[in-house]
């Protein structure tokens, strides 16, 4: 019978960060005959203190929908689909303003996973390309000053124009653009200590998993934040939820579907955003 692992990398082949949390989680592999009723209350107490609660939701919905697939085959003794079906938690969070992007693009970084880690971030932030988007830019993607491309998960297209310092990315080779994923523990933890060394310790607030939690700004961001200020910078100066939505690749929503929007006629306020990242 197929095994756990090739069942889940079969379905999810990108994802393989889930079953490693589930090991660490629990000092075992992840196979069929290991999942018992405490190991999976194991790895969601696990991801719940290492990534966001809408982050472990989607985790833990993955596996189960693995699970489930073979339930035929795997009897399990216990309800592990109420288990894995996790609430989704409204939250506050926080982002990083157009300064902050600044002095992460400026940090002088010692190691090329460093290096990695910060330019994707970046990326994200002067994007708001989803990570399996821009891991894939090239230069082909960049025609007369306009970044182009089609979003893999929503499969919208986005056209928006060209920041100097992605055109260094490319020019550069930056790791960034290499495909290469490391895991979502990983890459919070290096996120934030770089934050921490670009000096963007300034207390701030946020709202998670029910209450509201209190610290140093460097210490409250993950992988996610990098599109969130995307967003929330385009905000900031003026640009209309409608634009930022066809910005980020988000799929339509019920009023704005009959708005047609060009690409090229992105708002000034928009164009200045790419155009200030060197």
């Amino acid at each position: 019978m197929i095994t756990l692992k090739e069942a889940f990398l079969e379905k999810y082949p990108k994802y393989e960060n889930i079953l490693r949390m589930f090991k660490e989680a629990n000092e075992c592999n992840a196979e069929w005959d290991e999942l018992s009723k405490l190991r999976i209350i194991r790895f969601i107490e696990y991801m719940n203190e290492r990534v966001s609660p809408n982050s472990a939701r989607q985790y833990a919905a993955k596996l189960k929908a693995v699970i489930n697939r073979y339930s035929e085959e795997v009897k399990l003794g216990f309800d592990f689909a109420s288990i894995l079906t996790l609430k989704e938690q409204v939250s506050v969070n926080t982002f990083l303003d157009e300064k902050e992007i600044n002095s992460l693009i400026q940090l002088e970084i010692q190691s090329d996973t460093e290096r990695l880690i910060r330019d994707q971030f970046v990326l994200g932030c002067i994007t708001g390309a989803r990570h399996s988007d821009f891991c894939q830019f090239t230069k082909e993607n960049i025609q007369n000053g306009w970044l182009s491309y089609v979003s893999q998960k929503t499969k919208v297209f986005v056209e928006i124009p060209v920041a100097p310092i992605l055109k260094r990315f490319i020019k550069e080779k930056s790791p960034a653009l290499s495909d290469r994923i490391v895991s979502d523990v990983y890459f919070n933890d290096t996120i934030r200590k770089l934050a921490e060394e670009a000096g963007i310790t300034v207390k701030t607030r946020c709202f998670k998993a029910g209450k509201n939690v209190t610290g140093r700004k460097c210490d409250l961001i993950a992988s996610h934040t990098a599109r969130r200020s995307c967003a929330s910078n385009l905000a900031a100066r003026g640009v209309s939820e409608v634009w930022i939505k066809k910005i980020l690749g988000h799929t339509r929503g019920t009023t704005d579907r009959y708005i047609c929007l060009e690409g090229r006629r992105i708002p000034k306020e928009a164009k200045g955003y790419f155009l200030s990242f060197k």
